[in-house]
């Protein structure tokens, strides 16, 4: 508080005197802010260091502390241009670490790491008397970190250091960990042959003693993340250096040669973004802690949380909160009702923007908690009372990760192109979720949607894949030079197996009057019955996601005039890119009207109006009465067979269909639960195609002249939707109109 009294004081004085001297007065602004954003006081940080941006804004480092500050206390959107920094000189001067969360580009990236190695690291040819090169008997391995403690680092390395060769391999610490008395500590101590503090080293002392104890192999846990001491790899004092963990990204560094990795976290594709060459090992690159340590009890009443809701916990760290990923949680919560999200109180200004963000987002405050920061087994004890764990995009978690398998609890993560991006597809493809990984946002919301659908099947606790000690490989295929050594297997960047059509069908028991196949209104009249089948299908079976599936009474399927041998073909010829194959009969009266729930209004007055309370609640955009839909677009029953993701939307759908109080919408269940597929076409998702939709049967078989005029009015609508001229639209009415006046009662 001296401290900050004392540089409020002489920058104060730019008020008063005209001539202060402007470095001056930046390094005391500087000063303030570097001190509050240690606090956390992150409010007053941003202000200092922006006040000193604007007296001088050549300053890169105060740049990158400004910016990092701003997505630590969740200021959106991060950049914000100021005189004399346009945006992309404050993206040239963004931290390694701050990129890493701000962009999925991977050559952004990598430009930026070499950007600030360049600033950061000017070129030297200094090298030290070192090794040559590595020994062929047992080798001499370095780590060098402060982070051998209670830190995201230190819980994952004893499951990396555990098995090692000691016959092949000596471990050396070269450590400047802040000093602390834990069990975890002691035993990360007890796994080197040689412990040694570097703290009080300056960084060429250090490399000094590294050469000097012959190290072959050298491994920075640090990259360009917080407390780097890349000056002393830059020396080279080993013949042999390489980064893991510390720095999920790359580099930009020339003095590394590898990073150690995995295929799914940075497949060969991918690699070409990385100054290091990667040393893969088997399974995932994150150590599964394996070790079950007691730890405490906790409830959801002690947390103050509801104890029946559905419940999310997001505790990635707040920096890696983006705008982006932060309304898909709110649309997430959107779409599960009685859910909350559970977010860390990491600090008062981010807690406060955050919650003017949901406000913003037009969500219940209450239904957005925040949990202070515990110890690691208490932290490890809340993840049991959750539901589902959310990760973070385009930085995903890595060492919370490790917690959330080791806990049982279901996560979702999104995968992109970089190798942050990709952290959580490599820990759920080594702990059997694979299919918890998807690839864009709106997969990331129907999956949570699934497991919110899945919440009374419990799943039980994962068995991790059993790989053999990591050190051992990493450092084995480190020293391989040639490529072919490593037998790497290239990869297509993806979580899905091989692309294929595949159509299964599945029947459902028929209902009470499962046998009136004539009734246009009633084709599943016992909707619930059919429902709870659909679900159990979908919810307790291994199902492939490039597969199309479809459900069928039996009966009802004799009413299209198609067989299952006709389906197989029609799913066969669609092309393996098709989401939805539709092959609704009646397609006569469907051309008759410009939707589904128009055509219900004749028998079921206020069908539409309930459909958009419907739509609304399920935030869906649409708008029902402004619809056009041709026949191949006008749904009915289930006569439909479609992906997996389509049926978990219809599943979401229904379920909250026939979970409904609205007045408006309860009289009409029975119809809207008949035409609840068009809500699927309406909102243009989905690729799908129909069959073609003119052979199919007719509602009126008999009369040819109407079967005419439908095909007419059908053609009107498709040009209408086509070029939205309103002419088309007026001689559609027109025979509509003729048509319903030849035969009353139509």
């Amino acid at each position: 508080q001296k401290a900050l009294l004392q540089w409020n004081s002489f920058a104060s004085q730019r008020f008063l005197f005209a001539t202060l001297e402007a470095e001056l007065l930046c390094t005391a602004l500087n000063h303030m802010g570097r001190l509050q954003e240690n606090e956390k006081i992150y409010d007053l940080a941003e202000q200092a260091l922006r006040e000193s941006l604007k007296i001088n804004p050549q300053q890169p480092g105060v740049v990158q502390h400004w910016i990092h500050i701003r997505q630590k206390a969740c200021i959106w959107p991060v950049y914000e241009e100021l005189p004399g920094l346009s945006l992309s000189r404050l993206r040239q001067y963004t931290s390694p670490l701050g990129m890493l969360a701000l962009t999925e580009d991977p050559a952004v990236q990598l430009l930026t790491c070499q950007n600030f190695v360049q600033r950061t690291f000017p070129p030297s040819s200094e090298r030290l008397s070192r090794k040559d090169k590595v020994a062929m008997g047992r080798k001499r391995v370095g780590l060098v970190s402060a982070d051998l403690r209670e830190h995201a680092v230190g819980f994952l390395l004893p499951e990396f250091l555990k098995g090692h060769d000691s016959e092949a391999y000596e471990l050396y610490a070269y450590d400047f960990t802040p000093e602390e008395d834990t069990p975890l500590r002691r035993d990360l101590k007890r796994m080197f042959h040689h412990f040694i503090d570097i703290s009080m080293l300056t960084d060429r002392q250090a490399a000094e003693r590294i050469a000097q104890d012959g190290i072959d192999i050298l491994i920075d846990m640090h990259g360009l993340s917080a407390g780097a001491r890349a000056g002393i790899f830059a020396l080279r004092p080993a013949p042999l250096q390489g980064t893991y963990l510390g720095f999920i990204g790359p580099s930009g560094m020339p003095w590394l040669d590898f990073v150690i990795a995995d295929p799914h976290v940075l497949p060969p594709e991918l690699a070409i973004y990385f100054t290091e060459k990667p040393v893969y090992v088997d399974g995932s690159f994150i150590p599964l802690d394996r070790k079950q340590v007691p730890i405490p009890t906790v409830t959801r009443q002690e947390l103050n949380l509801p104890e029946e809701g559905f419940l999310m916990a997001a505790f990635g760290n707040v920096y890696k909160i983006t705008p982006e990923m932060f309304q898909v949680w709110m649309n997430i919560l959107k779409r599960i009702e009685r859910s909350y999200l559970c977010l860390i109180d990491d600090n008062p200004t981010t807690v406060r923007h955050l919650k003017q963000q949901v406000e913003m987002a037009g969500v219940d405050p209450g239904r957005v908690r925040f949990l202070p920061r515990s110890d690691h087994p208490t932290f490890c004890a809340r993840l049991r009372v959750f539901d589902v764990f959310l990760d973070t995009y385009p930085y995903n978690c890595g060492s919370t990760t490790s917690d959330v398998v080791n806990a049982g609890l279901p996560m979702v993560t999104r995968y992109g192109r970089t190798m942050v991006s990709r952290m959580g597809l490599s820990i759920l493809t080594q702990s059997g979720d694979a299919d918890h990984a998807v690839g864009d946002f709106e997969a990331y919301e129907r999956k949570v949607v699934e497991i919110a659908l899945r919440r009374q099947v419990r799943h039980d606790r994962r068995a991790f894949g059993r790989v053999s000690p990591m050190l051992n490989q990493a450092l084995a295929r480190a020293c391989a030079t040639a490529p072919a050594s490593m037998n790497l297997t290239k990869t297509n960047g993806s979580a899905m197996g091989p692309v294929g059509v595949q159509l299964v069908l599945h029947p459902l028991q028929s209902g009470a009057n499962g046998d009136r196949a004539g009734s246009l209104v009633e084709p599943f009249l016992d909707s619930a019955t059919h429902l709870r089948q659909i679900r159990d299908y979908l919810l307790n079976r291994s199902m492939d996601e490039h597969s199309l599936y479809g459900f069928y009474v039996p009966e009802m399927l004799k009413c299209t005039g198609l067989s299952e041998r006709d389906l197989e073909n029609f799913a066969l010829q669609a092309g393996a890119d098709i989401d939805m194959l539709v092959f609704s009969p009646y397609w006569d009266l469907a051309s008759l009207s410009l939707n589904p729930f128009l055509l219900a209004e004749a028998r079921s007055p206020g069908i539409a109006r309930a459909a958009q309370r419907l739509a609304d609640t399920a935030g869906l955009k649409v708008q029902v009465a402004n619809w056009v839909s041709c026949a191949d677009a006008s749904m009915l029953g289930l006569f439909f067979i479609a992906r997996r993701k389509v049926w978990m939307d219809w599943l979401e759908l229904a379920d909250r269909l026939l979970m409904q109080e609205d007045d408006a919408i309860r009289p009409h269940l029975p119809l809207l639960y008949v035409l609840l597929g068009n809500f699927l076409l309406m909102q243009n998702r989905y690729k799908f195609k129909a069959f073609d939709t003119f052979s199919l049967c007719a509602y009126m078989p008999s009369e040819e002249p109407r079967k005419g005029h439908a095909l007419i009015c059908d053609a009107l609508k498709a040009s209408y939707q086509k070029t939205n001229h309103r002419r088309y639209l007026d001689e559609f009415l027109k025979w509509v109109s003729q048509c319903t006046e030849t035969r009353d009662g139509a």
